[in-house]
């Protein structure tokens, strides 16, 4: 009888992502015998995000831990008894490295509702050179009236990008490169956008709070937060 399979999941390097349990009872007819058991796999947002990350695009591999008791049931030696004396668990161990088809992978994030979330990455360093110190405080602010929500918090969040932004400007200016774009460089192309989305931000003072949606206080704090990963001051 084979009873408390589970399987500890992770990636090649360690980054843990759950466990997958089953919680019954499985018994052979016969000494050897095989069958199939469905496991559910219990893991965070946060933690399939990192995961996510970490992939990069690339096809999934999973290396899973797996852990099952085995009891074996003997007989009696008294004939008229009908019950059977079980034998104490055996732990077995096992592990396996699962690798999903791409194609497979994204389909069970589609249903699972889960591609449709963005993870904010904030580009934190432990030290913050100065200026770009003021940089970062009113990113965090931005952030942190992001996750206050409601009307009044993502205009908040906007108003933050909109300081971030200005203290950026400080300390770089926007080369916005030629009038002629095709003669832009990829480097004045991003200081276009952080430019435009400056201008975006500007409204934030300047118009009600009801004007303000978290769809877009989201999507102005990815763009700032990607674009403070590419400068990587």
């Amino acid at each position: 009888m084979v009873a408390n399979l589970r399987a500890d999941v992770r990636t090649e390097d360690g980054l843990e992502l759950g466990q997958a349990v089953r919680h019954e009872y499985f018994r052979s007819l016969n000494p050897e015998s095989n069958f199939q058991a469905d496991l559910t796999w219990r893991v965070s947002f946060a933690a399939l995000a990192q995961f996510e990350h970490k992939r990069n695009g690339q096809p999934p591999v999973l290396v899973l831990d797996c852990l099952a008791e085995v009891s074996h049931l003997q007989r009696p030696s008294t004939e008229h008894y009908v019950t059977f004396a079980p034998v104490p668990p055996t732990p077995q161990r096992n592990q396996l490295r699962v690798r999903y088809p791409l194609e497979k992978w994204v389909e069970l994030l589609r249903n699972l509702q889960v591609a449709e979330n963005i993870l904010l990455e904030m580009p934190m360093p432990s030290t913050r050179p100065t200026p770009w110190d003021t940089v970062w405080n009113a990113t965090l602010d931005a952030r942190k009236s992001f996750d206050q929500g409601g009307e009044t918090g993502w205009k908040n969040c906007v108003a933050s990008i909109r300081l971030a932004l200005e203290s950026w400007q400080k300390i770089e200016k926007e080369d916005r490169g030629p009038q002629d774009k095709p003669q832009r460089t990829k480097a004045q192309r991003l200081d276009n956008i952080r430019y435009d989305l400056l201008q975006m931000a500007h409204l934030a003072p300047h118009s009600p709070a009801s004007e303000w949606t978290r769809d877009d206080a989201q999507a102005l704090l990815a763009m700032l937060s990607g674009l403070l990963l590419m400068r990587k001051p």
